[in-house]
C-alpha cells in the first residue's frame, strides 16, 4: 500500500534498529497508518492559511474581534468534492515520522505523562495525528504554546478537570492528547500557535 513510499517509511525503521522501545513505537505507526489519509487541495492549503492569520490577528485565544468576525463571513471555504485523498502510507516521510516519535518520547517523560504504560503511550500520545490533516510538524508548536498555559494553571494550583495533578493522567488518558496530541484540524489554526 505504501507504493513508492515505501523507502520512506523504511528509512524509519532503519533509524531505530538499535533502539527497541522507539522502534516498536514507528511499527506501531506504521501498522495502523493504513487508515489515516489526508485531503489535498490548493484551496484547503489557502483555507488553512487565512485561517491562521485571521486567528493570530489579536495574538489570543479566546474573542474575536469585529473585524476578525468579519474575515471569517468573507472566508470562502473550498469545496469537499474537490478534495482528493491521499493515503498518509503514500505521503508519511522520514522526517516527520522521526520528528513525532523522538518528540512523542520527550513528552512521555514529562510530569504530564510520565506514569503512562507503552500501551497508552501509543494510544493516546504517539499518534501524529488525529483526524484527517495532513501529517506534518506540530509538536513544537503546540508543546511550547499549550505547555506555557498548563504550567502555569498547575503553577497556579489547577488542573485540567479541577482534580490534583496526581490523578489527573492516571485516571483520564484522553486529557494527554489536550495537551501533546493532535486535532481534528490543522495545528497551526489554532490561537496562539
Amino acid at each position: 500500500m505504501a507504493g513508492e513510499n515505501r523507502p520512506e517509511l523504511e528509512k524509519v525503521l532503519e533509524h531505530y534498529k538499535n533502539d527497541p522501545l522507539k522502534l516498536k513505537a514507528a511499527k506501531f505507526l506504521i501498522a495502523n497508518m493504513d487508515v489515516h489519509f489526508s485531503y489535498k487541495l490548493e484551496e484547503l492549503d489557502e483555507y488553512y492559511e487565512k485561517l491562521h492569520r485571521i486567528f493570530s490577528m489579536n495574538g489570543r485565544a479566546e474573542g474575536i474581534t469585529l473585524q476578525q468576525d468579519s474575515l471569517f463571513r468573507e472566508l470562502k471555504h473550498p469545496n469537499p468534492n474537490q478534495f482528493k485523498m491521499l493515503p498518509d502510507l503514500q505521503v508519511m516521510t522520514a522526517d516527520i515520522l522521526i520528528d513525532n516519535i523522538d518528540q512523542a518520547f520527550e513528552a512521555w517523560k514529562s510530569p504530564y505523562a510520565k506514569g503512562l504504560s507503552f500501551e497508552d503511550f501509543c494510544e493516546y500520545l504517539l499518534p501524529y495525528k488525529q483526524g484527517d490533516e495532513k501529517p506534518e510538524h506540530w509538536r513544537s508548536s503546540y508543546r511550547d504554546s499549550i505547555l506555557k498555559d498548563v504550567g502555569h494553571r498547575i503553577g497556579n494550583g489547577h488542573s485540567p478537570g479541577g482534580r490534583g495533578l496526581s490523578n489527573v493522567f492516571d485516571s483520564d488518558p484522553l486529557t494527554l492528547v489536550e495537551l501533546f496530541g493532535a486535532t481534528n484540524r490543522n495545528p497551526f489554526t489554532i490561537p496562539g500557535i
